[in-house]
């Protein structure tokens, strides 16, 4: 073979091999080229330092994702479901983004914010409404069935009317005194006293006796507290704290009353008393309903309001699941005047950021004290002494208003199981009068002590509270209540001539 022959061949070789070759090489880099190509541009990998596209919660700064994934690996979740994260790790978002789990207390979006479970500005408190008049010159407040609920007399009383006859009159004087009438033998005159002290002096059936209330300012209002002025020793607290051993059949005074038997179908003294709380509990019951039967008997007659006659099966009577609640609330405040004696007789100020004791969250129940217009959802009613309402909010609205639930009621008074609107002042005043009312039912025990079945009380000499001033009674409230009660009889008969000859002003 020649050299030129041998050449060709080789050639020929050299140009099949390269075309064998070729298709290898271009199949390896395509597989190359798939290897270290990115992701196409309609699934773009999550970057590391933001949020993914979907709302999924991130994990904690230094900290594994904990999706149930090795770190750093893409969570794979369904769109619009949240990756789970350890329960008690909080949740953490870019500022101004909401997450979408529910809300729970101190569940932070926002640094510094908290979301409350509680209600809001939402929750809708109703009020009372009346159209408001000029009759004789008076301010007549008349309820939507057109009955006369208020009257501001040219003087500045102003006359309270119950739907049913309660009675009340009140009137501001210059320099802080106040004067309250509530019925044939019941009323009060408060003014100021020593060292900021307010001084309230009742006039009960004949009988003087004077309190003392501590001022106190919180959430922008001015509220006042009861302050006792003397408290028993620790034992005798303690001794109507716990049980008496054997049950007593005790025989009340009042059981010849005419309110007993006025109110006989709502309240029914227990039979036996195991220990003194439920006896107290009896007590202001009994106190409250007296005070009502008088405001309403005060009223009746040539009255200028009226309401639909009571429904004798429309509420029940008081039940003992009812009044055991009560008989807790004077075991709690039994308690607290046991530490305040122990501590020599001193009792501290509530701290200038504590809710007073009306939003107390373990003082929640309450026994109406004083004949009050409400509202529900459904319509006006009334509230008078004696009822017995729950707590069931605890942030006033802008009007310091909050919701309460009727736990029992008298008959043509607010249901119960109703929610009317209560401000927080109102229950304030009811919290007082509880505790000015245990406090004299503890002074009937103590007089009382083994008497009537009574079982002998323990040492119950009283010492003086260091830091509240002794009031004495102001024996000038009788002649008060007297001209306050003159006065709105005067405005009421003014305003019954004006009405029955036609002359009244304009609605507004």
């Amino acid at each position: 073979m020649s050299f030129t022959n041998l050449r060709s061949k080789l050639q020929w070789t050299i140009c099949f091999a390269v075309l064998l070759a070729v298709p290898a090489l271009v199949g390896a880099q395509k597989n190359n080229n798939k290897t270290n190509s990115s992701p196409p541009p309609s699934k773009p990998a999550p970057a590391p330092s933001r949020p993914a596209a979907q709302p999924q919660r991130q994990a904690p700064a230094n900290r594994p994702a904990t999706t149930g994934q090795r770190p750093g690996a893409n969570a794979n979740t369904k769109p619009g479901t949240a990756t789970p994260t350890r329960p008690g790790t909080a949740t953490t978002t870019r500022p101004g983004t909401a997450t979408s789990t529910r809300p729970k207390t101190g569940t932070t979006t926002r640094p510094g914010t908290a979301i409350t479970t509680r209600r809001t500005a939402a929750v809708v408190r109703p009020v009372p409404q009346r159209t408001i008049r000029d009759v004789g010159g008076n301010k007549v407040g008349y309820d939507p069935a057109g009955h006369v609920r208020t009257i501001q007399t040219r003087s500045g009383a102003t006359i309270y009317r119950g739907a049913h006859g309660n009675y009340r009159a009140v009137r501001e004087f210059p320099g802080g005194r106040r004067v309250e009438f509530a019925g044939r033998n019941y009323g009060h005159m408060e003014r100021n006293y020593v060292r900021g002290y307010r001084m309230r002096t009742y006039y009960e059936h004949g009988v003087y006796r004077a309190v003392v209330y501590r001022p106190y300012a919180w959430g922008g209002r001015s509220y006042f507290v009861y302050a006792p002025y003397y408290f028993y020793r620790p034992a005798y607290y303690g001794w109507a704290y716990g049980p008496w051993g054997v049950p007593v059949a005790y025989t009340w005074g009042w059981y010849g009353d005419p309110w007993y038997p006025y109110y006989g179908y709502y309240f029914a003294p227990s039979p036996f008393y195991p220990g003194a709380n439920l006896w107290l509990t009896d007590y202001i019951l009994a106190e409250n309903l007296r005070m009502a039967y008088d405001a309403q008997q005060s009223g009746e007659g040539d009255r200028l309001s009226a309401g639909p006659a009571p429904d004798a099966n429309a509420n029940k009577q008081l039940s003992p699941e009812v009044k055991q609640m009560i008989a807790e609330e004077v075991k709690q405040q039994l308690a607290a005047e046991k530490a305040a004696a122990a501590r020599t007789g001193s009792q501290p100020a509530p701290a200038s950021n504590d809710p007073p004791p009306a939003l107390d969250p373990g003082h929640t129940v309450f026994v109406v004290a004083s004949t009050l217009d409400v509202a529900t959802p459904t319509g006006d009613c009334e509230l008078t002494p004696g009822d017995v309402i729950n707590r069931i909010d605890d942030t006033p609205d802008s009007d310091g208003m909050v919701l309460v639930r009727v736990a029992s009621s008298k008959q043509g008074d607010c249901t119960q199981g109703s929610k009317p609107a209560v401000k927080v002042a109102d229950l304030q005043d009811m919290s007082n009068r509880f505790r000015e009312q245990l406090d004299s039912g503890l002074q009937q025990l103590a007089a009382n002590s083994g008497k009537n079945g009574l079982p002998t009380a323990p040492d119950t000499t009283t010492s003086a509270a260091p830091d509240v001033p002794t009031p004495e009674p102001d024996k000038d409230v009788y002649a008060q209540l007297q001209g306050l009660q003159k006065e709105a009889d005067q405005a009421e008969q003014d305003v019954k001539q004006h009405s029955s000859s036609g002359q009244t002003g304009g609605g507004r």
